[in-house]
């Protein structure tokens, strides 16, 4: 008898269960697919009216352009570092046996006065085997340099006299 007792009770707590669901869970999960489905409606209404563009597809859009902005800060120093820069321009030059003139124009401010450029004129004399070591050097360096105009005057006579003359644009920030 106790057999048939456990079994009853057991019955009877899954037609319990069963019923708790069928009334209480079921329908619930009903209203919040419906509940779910309005604030998704809700949500593209007000980015239609208000024309923004939905916040996945911002941080998307973020993500990807956060690593973009972090490679062009390394590459554009700010203001503060010219003398790091001319600094590095001399010590190619002296590496390399050069005699060297560096003129600057002024910054001209680009893009919101976020970014700046500044012009500047490098003449160089000496041995045209390292003229090009040089050339080559300055490519190198963590600094973006645009050259516009690269003239060469190679003397067929000696190699010492060979000269260079750079124009180019710097970019700061």
């Amino acid at each position: 008898m106790d057999y048939a007792k456990k079994n009853i009770t057991i019955i009877m707590g899954l037609i319990a269960s069963a019923f708790l669901l069928l009334l209480v869970v079921y329908p619930s999960f009903g209203q919040i697919k419906n509940l779910t489905n309005k604030i998704s409606d809700l949500k593209l209404s007000l980015e239609k009216e208000t024309g923004t563009t939905p916040v996945k597809e911002t941080l998307t859009l973020y993500n990807t352009y956060e690593k973009k902005i972090n490679i062009l800060n390394s590459s554009l120093p700010s203001k503060n570092r010219e003398l790091e820069f001319i600094t590095a321009l001399e010590d190619i030059a002296a590496k390399n046996n050069l005699k060297q003139k560096i003129t600057f124009s002024q910054y001209s401010p680009l893009e919101k006065n976020i970014f700046f450029k500044r012009p500047l004129a490098i003449s160089l004399s000496g041995n045209f085997a390292e003229l090009i070591n040089y050339l080559g050097e300055i490519e190198q360096l963590p600094f973006y340099i645009n050259i516009n105009n690269l003239r060469v005057n190679k003397k067929e006579v000696s190699d010492e006299n060979s000269e260079i003359f750079i124009t180019a644009n710097t970019y700061w920030r």
